[in-house]
């Protein structure tokens, strides 16, 4: 969930929502309640196709990482 706060508040590059929702997204699906209420809040400031965006990139981000070798 960190790296959502991070992109929502703007450290280190300038806010971005559709980044910050995708690690909410992320981050809800790996189970974090706190992080659904934090999307849903996200959600409210973005248009349709920016949300859409950010479930994209959270679906190919978890895609990759299931088909990814086991260290």
């Amino acid at each position: 969930m960190r790296r959502g706060f991070e992109a929502a508040c703007g450290r280190g590059r300038g806010v971005d929502l559709i980044e910050a929702h995708k690690w909410f997204n992320i981050a809800a699906a790996k189970g974090c309640r706190e992080a659904v209420h934090h999307r849903r809040e996200l959600s409210d400031q973005m248009s349709a196709q920016e949300v859409a965006e950010a479930q994209r990139q959270a679906r190919e981000w978890l895609a990759l990482q299931h088909h990814a070798p086991a260290a």
